[in-house]
């Protein structure tokens, strides 16, 4: 027993050693590709900091994140909790057919209806005074923790979506909003897919380009028109994306995603310039992502304040004004087959006031593009408001 204990404090020794080498003598890893973000580095030593206690709390939180052998540690760890029987890790649900669904217990109704007002109010008393425009749409839809209840383990406590969708949709028509039922729309085309087809990633919280593509169906048809039978191919352009979700879990044992993208010759013609009127590049599909972090980003690009499409795929002089979160990415291209430009702002990032941008663009169109989640958490619909 003795020699079994002495044994033990040796590798114990050699592995407390070699830890404190490696983080003493690596070099301080900066970015997180597995979980998408910054990493806490080793801070600067100064007397200030340390007397604040603000020294102490970086140097915890930078050991945290500098560990060795750090994603291997979390993806063990994430794998340990699904193979125990966890059903989340309190950020992702290990959900049936190896999908990651992200954790929503509750969703901020006040803050949602507080949201939509003033998207109605911006739409009657701002975009239809000062622009050319008469139409305006709430575009919301639901997540997959919705849409395919039937994939979250028994007895999930994830928020109840329909109630506030069925209310927003009603709120948005009596504003005078074009509000389609996505929530119906992508439930039916759920009941039927094909097992290799999803309307939603399995790693990640966005809609696929099928799952766009059924909501931009169902948005044609609220506004009564004829549906656009535009031809598109449908090409696998990634077979290799890990999406936040999987960020969020880090469990090895599932596979990516595959990536599916609506093309057709005329996007190619698509000129994307940023909000200093600098062209971005020609063709909607950002190529680049793909040999990137995040193959999502093909959808467009990454997330940025003010971004401008402009075509001539149908000839007219419409343009649309739209209002969104990266759900929209996919939904993009759709709309290419209707509008000649397309300004689109997320105003999480604007620093620019509205009205600025609205005095710009002589709009035909406005829209509002959102996942119901990412609206009901998010606070800065009062730049809508602001002169």
């Amino acid at each position: 027993m003795k020699k079994i204990n002495k044994i033990f404090v040796a590798c114990l020794g050699v592995l407390v050693f070699a830890t404190t080498a490696t983080l003493l003598f690596s070099k301080p890893k900066e970015f997180s590709w597995t979980e998408r973000r910054p990493l806490n580095v080793w801070p600067d030593f100064n007397l200030r900091s340390v007397e604040a206690g603000e020294w102490s709390k970086n140097v915890d939180s930078a050991l945290a994140d500098q560990f060795p052998a750090r994603d291997e540690l979390l993806g063990l760890k994430a794998f340990t909790q699904k193979y125990t029987g966890k059903s989340d890790n309190g950020r992702v649900y290990f959900a049936k057919k190896d999908h990651l669904i992200e954790v929503n217990r509750e969703i901020n109704a006040k803050q949602l209806q507080r949201n939509i007002d003033d998207m109605i109010d911006f739409y009657e008393n701002q975009f239809l005074k000062t622009s050319t425009g008469q139409r305006g749409s709430l575009v919301l839809a639901p997540t997959l923790a919705e849409v395919g209840k039937d994939l979250l383990p028994a007895y999930a406590p994830d928020a109840n979506q329909a109630p506030l969708l069925n209310e927003a949709y009603a709120k948005g028509k009596a504003g005078g909003l074009n509000a389609p039922n996505l929530l119906e729309a992508l439930s039916n085309k759920y009941k039927n897919l094909n097992n290799d087809e999803h309307l939603y990633f399995r790693t990640d919280h966005h809609w696929t380009q099928l799952g766009a593509h059924t909501a931009y169906l169902a948005y044609l048809e609220g506004l009564r028109e004829d549906l656009i039978t535009e031809q598109y191919s449908i090409k696998k352009v990634s077979d290799n994306f890990y999406g936040t979700n999987w960020a969020k879990a880090s469990t090895k044992t599932i596979a990516p995603d595959d990536v599916y993208a609506y093309e057709r010759d005329a996007l190619n013609d698509v000129k994307v310039y940023n909000k200093d009127g600098q062209l971005v590049r020609k063709g909607f599909y950002n190529e680049e992502a793909l040999s990137g972090t995040d193959p999502y980003e093909y959808f467009l690009g990454a997330n940025q304040d003010y971004i401008r499409l402009e075509n001539n795929i149908n000839g007219n002089n419409k343009k649309l004004l739209i209002f969104k979160d990266s759900f929209a990415n996919a939904f993009l291209p759709f709309l290419c087959d209707e509008y000649t430009s397309i300004t689109i702002v997320d105003l999480r990032y604007l620093s620019t006031p509205v009205s600025e941008i609205l005095e710009q663009g002589e709009f035909t169109d406005l829209m509002y593009l959102y996942n119901i989640v990412t609206l009901a958490g998010d606070n800065n619909t009062y730049k809508l408001l602001q002169d």
